[in-house]
């Protein structure tokens, strides 16, 4: 099975997720919303990106993710635009998503969207990091060495170390659970 395919199928089941706890707090108006959702995702003539677009819109963490990285890139049917990926990337990133997070440390951190800001590229990279985000943990050590706090670059280029080594012994064992969910 391809991962587009699994990522579409993950999105519909977070459609889905989302419709039912609509249906337990709020009802009747739940349920004619998540029946718009699913006949918007039914359509065939829709792109990935589209249809990821509609699940994104309706609290999918994962999903708005990547609905950032496609704006940031311009991939999947999305039109190039920095000020989206930064919104998209915001959206998941108060919610707590390390992937997300470490994308919002990005655009900071390069202006990308939004002006350039190293305390808010850092304030990003750090929440991503302590969530054991290999990348945020590696930036945050590329920061700290540029601006010679040697001390805390060692600290988080040793984090990554460790972080990589604990995710490749646990891919040998059929792969790490992504609890960030």
């Amino acid at each position: 099975m391809k991962i587009s395919t699994i990522r579409l199928l993950a999105g519909g089941f977070c459609a889905l997720f989302v419709f039912a706890i609509g249906v337990i707090i709020g009802g009747k108006n739940a349920e004619k919303n998540s029946e718009k959702i699913s006949e918007k995702i039914s359509e065939k003539n829709l792109t990935e990106f589209e249809k990821k677009l509609i699940v994104a819109e309706n609290r999918s963490v994962i999903d708005q993710t990547f609905i950032a990285k496609c704006y940031h890139t311009g991939t999947h049917g999305a039109k190039k635009s920095y000020e989206d990926a930064f919104i998209w990337y915001t959206k998941a990133a108060e919610k707590g998503y390390a992937e997300a997070q470490c994308g919002l440390g990005d655009c900071y951190n390069y202006g990308i969207g939004v002006a350039q800001s190293d305390e808010e590229a850092t304030k990003w990279y750090t929440r991503a990091a302590e969530k054991d985000h290999i990348g945020a943990q590696f930036r945050l050590g590329h920061i700290h060495k540029v601006t010679q706090h040697y001390e805390e670059a060692a600290k988080w280029y040793t984090k990554a170390i460790e972080t990589e080594i604990i995710n490749d012994y646990l891919w040998s064992r059929g792969g790490p659970l992504d609890l960030d969910l």
